[in-house]
């Protein structure tokens, strides 16, 4: 996963782009954010919600609650940046920026795809409790989630 802020391969993917320089200030913007999202994403240790019913899940089914609940708080950090930013993209028809932006974590919205099959009022009940980014995988070693080494 990229770490670096993509205000870095602005100029790379600008390359030939006739967009307007102060339109591209809601890249810096959603950067800016994005940053600020990753750094109390590291620096959180989240005390997990108790809940009977995601006690109650496998261990699988409760890894992948908790990775689309991390997933998630990424995405809800930088919601109305990436919104924003995407308006911004889709006015100027900067195809390429948009392709390289597509899918990345804090961009889109993640696939509920892996816990379709569980009670979705219980995971936004889960995630209403979250309020921000958190440490995937320190949290996920306290809860259990994960072997420690």
């Amino acid at each position: 996963m990229m770490k670096k802020g993509f205000i870095y391969l602005l100029p790379l993917l600008l390359v030939g782009c006739s967009a307007k320089v102060d339109k591209l200030s809601y890249l810096k913007v959603w950067d800016d954010k994005w940053q600020e999202c990753d750094k109390i994403g590291k620096q959180t240790i989240l005390d997990f919600p108790k809940s009977e019913w995601f006690e109650s899940l496998s261990l699988d089914d409760k890894r992948e609650v908790f990775l689309y609940i991390h997933f998630l708080k990424d995405y809800e950090c930088t919601q109305v940046e990436a919104s924003n930013l995407k308006a911004v993209l889709n006015e100027v028809d900067i195809t390429t920026l948009n392709e390289v932006l597509k899918g990345f974590i804090y961009f889109d919205k993640p696939s509920d795809s892996r816990i379709q099959h569980l009670d979705q009022r219980q995971v936004e009940v889960l995630s209403g409790e979250i309020s921000s980014p958190f440490n995937a995988i320190s949290t996920a070693e306290t809860m259990g989630l994960v072997e420690q080494q």
